[in-house]
């Protein structure tokens, strides 16, 4: 596990070599994989950047869009206009999962 010194490490590395080793990770995880991977995509900008790195080295990686019907309409037209982008649909809207279980604990625990 890296301690806190690893991450201020990380963090103070230059932008260039931060994208080279996100590109390795990406690589590998590809690799250990055999190529079955997804990109779970929100049409935020951090999806958003990670599915451009992800793409910029296997272009075919489909990313995965959960439509809960709480988005933005914009990030809704943003991720139609994306390609390859599969989009779901839960089969139980957000207001029926909060019938059924109740509202989400949230918890640092």
């Amino acid at each position: 596990m890296p301690t806190q010194r690893d991450l201020d490490m990380l963090k103070a590395l230059p932008l260039e070599l931060k994208i080279e080793k996100s590109k390795a990770r990406i690589r590998e995880w590809y690799h250990y994989n055999n190529g079955n991977v997804y990109v779970s995509f929100s049409g935020g900008k951090d999806s958003t950047v990670l599915l451009h790195l992800v793409r910029s080295e296997f272009p075919d990686v489909v990313a995965v869009f959960s439509d809960t019907g709480l988005e933005y309409p914009e990030i809704k037209e943003f991720v139609k206009n994306t390609p390859n982008v599969e989009i779901l649909k839960p089969k139980l809207s957000f207001l029926q999962v909060l019938e059924k279980y109740g509202l989400p604990v949230i918890s640092k625990e």
